[in-house]
């Protein structure tokens, strides 16, 4: 299997030769549905939807994690949990997995919820960001 690196230097090699790059054969439909029906019917354990609830509950003014709250403006709402699960079944099904683990919520938690949470103006002034707020929770919510 070739190397992504050298796949990007042969197109673009190709392309500044005027060669034009040859188009992937479209997805059929029912291919898209069915990914998107396996990647639904993906196993979340009940710990590991604690753990999604856990960290979106901890942008909220819930006293668990106060050094965060105070910098946050306007808290990730409920969808943002259904987005997450979502994501990380989304996350399992790529990886050949029928269930998701916490490394899947982890690793897609700033992608996910960081325009999500918004930061005080106070916090943006200090640099703050979504994404480096969404970090910290990931750094200090723990899955069970």
């Amino acid at each position: 299997m070739p190397q992504p690196s050298l796949e990007i230097l042969g197109l673009v090699e190709r392309e500044a030769a005027g060669e034009a790059p040859a188009r992937p054969a479209p997805i059929p439909t029912e291919a898209i549905l069915e990914a998107r029906r396996r990647a639904a019917a993906i196993h979340l354990a009940p710990a590991l939807k604690d753990y999604i609830v856990r960290l979106v509950m901890a942008t909220r003014k819930s006293g668990a994690m106060p050094e965060i709250e105070d910098k946050i403006e306007h808290a990730v709402s409920p969808r943002g949990s259904l987005a997450l699960a979502a994501a990380a079944r989304a996350r399992a099904f790529l990886a050949g997995r029928d269930y998701a683990v916490p490394e899947d919520v982890s690793e897609l938690a700033p992608d996910i919820l960081s325009h999500r949470v918004i930061p005080t103006w106070r916090a943006s002034a200090e640099g703050i960001t979504g994404r480096s707020l969404v970090a910290k929770l990931v750094e200090r919510v723990e899955p069970l």
